[in-house]
């Protein structure tokens, strides 16, 4: 009774995501919140599976994506994809290195916004309302 009470306080959507999150039990944990939460979800769990998922996707309003990725390109590289050709998608990147990715790619990180796993799901509910919410151009 009182999961359904929190999810009735979570904001909705049902705008298209695009999950990309390497670790399974995460990416379902996730995966279903957004669902029930209205959110269209897909899910991909390494850089190949997103570019794959990319090509049939005509309308995609978040991308949020761990930074470190198996299987070539990392979750860096695939929101600057998705950056060039789909520049209304907002991006959320995060990861459970956020140190390491400061570090790592502080260049490429821009002005992009790096949220630190493991996160509840009302601050994930919440990143992601205002992130969508954000008007067209301003920072991804």
């Amino acid at each position: 009774m009182k999961n359904a009470t929190v999810l009735r306080q979570l904001p909705r959507g049902t705008e298209t995501i695009l999950l990309v999150e390497d670790d399974d039990a995460t990416r379902m944990m996730i995966g279903k919140l957004l669902k029930r939460l209205g959110y269209r979800v897909y899910e991909a769990r390494d850089s190949l599976d997103a570019l794959e998922t990319l090509a049939f996707i005509d309308d995609l309003h978040l991308l949020l994506t761990d930074v470190l990725l198996p299987n070539g390109a990392n979750g860096m590289s695939i929101a600057e994809l998705v950056e060039a050709h789909f520049p209304e998608t907002r991006i959320l990147l995060m990861s459970g290195s956020v140190d390491y990715i400061l570090e790592t790619f502080t260049q490429r990180l821009g002005s992009r916004e790096l949220l630190k796993k493991p996160m509840r799901n009302m601050a994930l509910a919440n990143h992601i309302r205002m992130k969508l919410d954000t008007v067209s151009g301003a920072a991804s």
